[in-house]
């Protein structure tokens, strides 16, 4: 491979590596906006969380859990003896 090839293929590696440089400090400098976006994400479902709970409407909903309670649930036995036929 001649001179030129080589630095060629240097400054190619070059541009490379600073696109790459510059778009990793672009993420890196939106993580900051990132974290307090999910801070502000979160407070809001704790506190609307908080309000439904505390909701006389939805009362029935919760369970002490914080999950919802099943309704319209049919239970139907289980025929072991059908299973385990020989």
């Amino acid at each position: 491979m001649s001179f030129w090839g080589i630095l060629i293929l240097v400054l190619v590696g070059l541009i490379i590596l600073s696109l790459l440089f510059a778009v990793f400090k672009f993420f890196i400098s939106l993580l900051p906006v990132a974290i307090i976006l999910a801070v502000i994400v979160w407070a809001i479902f704790k506190f609307k969380r908080a309000d439904l709970e505390n909701d006389q409407k939805f009362n029935h909903i919760f369970d002490k859990s914080g999950r919802k309670t099943a309704r319209h649930v049919k239970v139907k036995d289980v025929d072991h003896k059908k299973d385990h036929k020989k």
